[in-house]
């Protein structure tokens, strides 16, 4: 689609700050240290004490408080300390940040060689009396260290029972109890060759034997089918996938009706195989299944003409294509990744020179819903900033620890590279600073911020090359004036109020089809509301936000209420 560029979209909106002061570029302070290079980490978790239980992403409401936490070190030993001030802001869904918090330490922290006690500071977000209708979804952590972002962290807020269990059973602990490796389970929608529609529940393992004549194999697959069966008793097909190495998953079906026929006696343990269940080998590398050839040749090879007793070693489930746990959503599931809670993103440094001779290792570790690293999961990594780079590769899978790696290579311009990573429609962003001063830049700092809610921004730029008057272009997730339509127009704001602390009035610019869609609020007005909550919300968007509608193809503007009312078909 035809984007018009952000400088010639600008110009349309001049009339509404040609009267507005201007003001001073904004300049973050500089860095301690001496340019010495630091690197750490940040989590969540619900005991600030706790450091064994780090990559917990998913909490559900009842908790009384949600710490977060950030440690610094040196990323060589350099025999020094160096006190640096830190914030820590939770951001709620509704896009405001949330005031109720205390400092679990306070707001420095020490950089040396080790870590101690010194190097951490740790901030609780207090949800005792807060109302779940405001708190429940996605939450936003922003950390700063010296008054410059170093990366945006996640985690999901949820209602009802743990996301480990499945109603009263827990699918997890069913599998540590039988004494398997649990790798991740779930459910998903699928669809047959011939339009039918069914719902399937997999579980995936690290297989318990490399030989396919061994009997714990086949039994640790009817404990598999019974702990489905179990967690999720009314999907159609069950699916158990035995991780056997890093290239080959063992995939066997099973139809919930035939097992449970079956499994109470029944039909005999042939009829139950040749009727109701099949095995399958897939290629993880190639992201498909064995032909029946192909399968027979890896068997010979690999078990030596083992087998498990099933004669029907079809790769159908009951005449559907077969669900790859590994790749669900290529292969009939509706969704890419429908167990993906969250994605944590940490880089081995922050600061690099201007060198294509140096590196950066990215380890991204995807997390399911169930507060577990999630195997076997696709993560794409994408650079934005003033300094660009490389990353390599783009696309890789998580490993059996749910871990997937990439090497970020600087160029040679200084500035800020924002590296996000992707998988299962979450998002994680961490800010390398490339050359000196590179993470004073705000643009790239209020770009990482809003890419890592899962924007799509453009950039940001000045009315009448105006400090004091910034604008953030995006890509509009909805043009219908909505929740989600506005949610974005505050995140907007509110990256901006963060990174541009000169700014005097706030626009976000959305883009739409043929329309850029503007809306404009003063800082201080923004800030009585979102922040000191002096002001209620009806009076701040009566009193104090503008919205105004340009239709790019005439240059035009246009009824804000003409727009809405869909008067302007695109």
């Amino acid at each position: 689609m035809w984007r018009p560029t952000l400088r010639w979209l600008l110009p349309l909106f001049l009339a509404l700050t040609s009267v507005l002061p201007a003001g001073s570029v904004f300049a973050a302070p500089d860095r301690q240290g001496g340019g010495r290079r630091f690197t750490g980490r940040v989590w969540v978790t619900t005991n600030p004490d706790d450091f064994d239980n780090l990559d917990e992403t998913t909490f559900t409401l009842g908790v009384e408080a949600i710490y977060a936490g950030i440690a610094l070190w040196w990323e060589s030993p350099e025999g020094v300390d160096a006190e640096v001030p830190v914030e820590i802001e939770f951001v709620a869904p509704t896009g405001r940040p949330w005031r109720d918090t205390e400092w679990y330490d306070d707001d420095q922290l020490t950089i040396t060689d080790d870590v101690t006690e010194d190097s951490l500071a740790r901030k609780g977000l207090v949800l005792a009396q807060a109302d779940p209708a405001k708190v429940e979804g996605e939450w936003a952590v922003r950390f700063t260290v010296e008054g410059k972002q170093v990366t945006v962290y996640s985690f999901n807020l949820v209602s009802g029972d743990n996301p480990a269990t499945v109603g009263e059973f827990d699918v997890e602990g069913a599998v540590s109890d039988a004494g398997y490796e649990f790798l991740s389970a779930g459910t998903d929608d699928g669809q047959d060759k011939n339009g039918d529609t069914f719902t399937i529940a997999w579980l995936a393992m690290s297989a318990i034997s490399r030989d396919l004549q061994d009997k714990r194999l086949i039994q640790q697959v009817y404990d598999g089918l019974g702990i489905l069966n179990k967690g999720f008793p009314d999907v159609d097909i069950y699916q158990v996938a035995l991780d056997y190495n890093q290239q080959i998953a063992l995939v066997y079906f099973a139809m919930r009706d035939g097992w449970e026929r079956y499994s109470a006696g029944q039909i005999k343990e042939s009829d139950f195989w040749k009727r109701y269940a099949s095995f399958a080998i897939y290629d993880k590398n190639q992201k498909r299944f064995l032909s029946e050839e192909e399968q027979k040749d890896f068997q010979n090879k690999s078990f030596k003409g083992s087998g498990t007793g099933n004669k029907g070693t079809g790769t159908g489930t009951g005449g559907n294509a077969p669900v790859s746990p590994i790749d669900l959503g290529k292969s009939g599931g509706k969704r890419s990744n429908p167990s993906v809670g969250s994605v944590r993103l940490e880089a081995s440094a922050l600061a690099v020179d201007a060198d294509p001779t140096e590196s950066v290792t990215l380890t991204a570790t995807v997390i399911g819903s169930n507060n577990r690293p999630l195997a076997n999961t696709e993560v794409t990594f994408a650079v934005s900033g003033s300094a660009g780079g490389r990353v390599r590769p783009t696309s890789t899978t998580t490993d059996a620890t749910g871990v997937a790696e990439v090497i970020y290579t600087p160029g040679r311009d200084e500035g800020s590279a924002n590296i996000t990573a992707s998988a299962g429609g979450k998002q994680a962003t961490v800010t390398i600073q490339v050359g000196g001063g590179g993470s004073d830049n705000p643009e790239d700092a209020t770009v990482a911020f809003l890419e890592n809610q899962g924007y799509t921004v453009h950039g940001v730029e000045f009315f009448d090359d105006n400090e004091a008057l910034p604008v953030v272009v995006m890509d509009a997730v909805t043009p219908d004036l909505n929740e989600e339509h506005l949610t974005q127009v505050i995140w907007g704001w509110l990256a901006l109020d963060n990174n541009y602390k000169q700014a005097e009035y706030l626009t976000t610019a959305l883009l739409y089809d043929r329309f850029i869609i503007f809306w404009s609020t003063d800082t201080a007005g923004f800030e009585a509301w979102a922040i000191d909550e002096s002001l209620d919300a009806d009076t701040f968007f009566n009193e104090h936000v503008e919205n105004r509608v340009f239709d790019t193809t005439t240059n035009e503007e246009v009824r804000s209420d003409d727009f809405w009312n869909k008067r302007f078909a695109p």
